[in-house]
């Protein structure tokens, strides 16, 4: 999450889920939302610009739409870091474990009755895992360059003492 606020798509066919979803992660998490009623549209959009992705199994009714598992695997190949949420009305103990085999973060069933609560509280420890993980990475570079600081010192150290033994 580069800016302090985060971009979330949700790529799902059912428009009446799709936006309560999307009003209650903009309500409760103060996030920006984009919807994608298909894989296909949301695999042509810029794929940089997700945070994090909620993701349907079943999306679009034709016979060649993608379902969500197809489309999470071409995410894993364009983003492997990207964090994607799996949600479906699918009580299914195979689909489950493919989602998460592909890579999905967390499942959240649809049919519950506090589905839109399960997906905040999920949003939200995805956030805390792309904001430490954005740490991480400002850490590591920072240290990365003073161990080439640091090195760079030392080379200098040595060719001193090379040059010292050498003149004497």
């Amino acid at each position: 999450m580069a800016s302090s606020t985060a971009q979330i798509w949700i790529v799902e066919d059912d428009p009446f889920f799709a936006q309560s979803t999307q009003a209650g992660l903009r309500q409760k998490l103060q996030c920006d939302v984009r919807i994608f009623s298909s894989g296909e549209a949301a695999l042509q959009a810029r794929i940089e610009d997700p945070d994090i992705v909620i993701l349907d199994y079943h999306i679009g009714d034709g016979p060649d739409s993608l379902n969500g598992l197809a489309v999470l695997r071409q995410l894993r190949e364009r983003r492997p870091e990207l964090p994607v949420l799996a949600v479906s009305g699918q009580d299914n103990v195979q689909t489950t474990v493919e989602f998460f085999k592909e890579g999905a973060w967390d499942y959240v069933l649809k049919t519950e009755a506090n589905t839109q609560d399960k997906i905040v509280e999920a949003i939200r420890s995805l956030m805390r895992l792309v904001q430490s993980q954005e740490y991480l990475n400002w850490a590591r570079s920072k240290r990365r360059k003073e161990w080439v600081r640091l090195g760079a010192t030392a080379l200098a150290a040595v060719a001193l003492v090379l040059a010292t033994l050498l003149l004497t």
